[in-house]
């Protein structure tokens, strides 16, 4: 988030759409990663691993894209309540 936020300089809401988008694909591998292990070792009850295919990305998707949303909007807000910023006075 802070190279998206900083280096590349996105919108807040760019940012958190990467962020969320990786925390749905590392629970989607979580849950595909449950179902191979239940599969090899014959345990666990497939019905529910496979709707944790579904259900995972989405509980850790959502909350994870308003999280990073509202971090990377307070980013923007001016540091120390100063009227200008660097940028704008030619300062990097």
């Amino acid at each position: 988030m802070c190279y998206e936020h900083f280096r590349l300089r996105s919108l807040p809401r760019l940012t958190a759409l990467h962020v969320a988008l990786g925390a749905g694909l590392d629970s989607f591998g979580l849950a595909a990663a449950a179902n191979v292990h239940a599969l090899l070792t014959g345990t666990g009850s497939l019905r529910l691993l496979r709707i944790a295919l579904l259900v995972w990305p989405v509980i850790t998707t959502i909350p994870a894209f308003i999280v990073a949303f509202t971090v990377s909007s307070l980013l923007l807000r001016p540091n120390g309540g100063k009227t200008g910023s660097d940028r704008s006075a030619g300062r990097w």
